[in-house]
């Protein structure tokens, strides 16, 4: 089983549907940034270092060629990031940054 609804972009609010799998990931163990609000570096960095971000992963929606940017929170979100992901059909990892400095 798992856990697929709309998290809101961190910065416009639009609605991504996600998956989790298997239940392991807690949804307030993550952030999404939406494929409109990825190239502002300075509202991701902002985001990016002002939390305590384990790392994040770049996916890529292949058939619309858009990219969303999940954010692992916890070690725990980081360890699952294979499995947190857009829910959309041609869905692909594109990159991943563990322990991350500045974008």
């Amino acid at each position: 089983m798992c856990d697929i609804y709309a998290e809101p972009c961190k910065i416009c609010g639009e609605l991504i549907p996600m998956h989790l799998g298997d239940f392991e990931t807690d949804r307030a163990e993550i952030i999404v940034v939406c494929p409109k609000c990825i190239d502002n570096k300075f509202l991701v960095n902002n985001i990016v270092n002002s939390r305590n971000v384990v790392g994040f992963c770049i996916w890529l929606d292949e058939e619309l060629n858009e990219k969303y940017m999940i954010i692992s929170l916890t070690e725990n979100a980081w360890k699952n990031r294979n499995f947190n992901h857009p829910n959309l059909a041609q869905i692909i990892k594109f990159s991943e940054t563990y322990r991350h400095r500045d974008l």
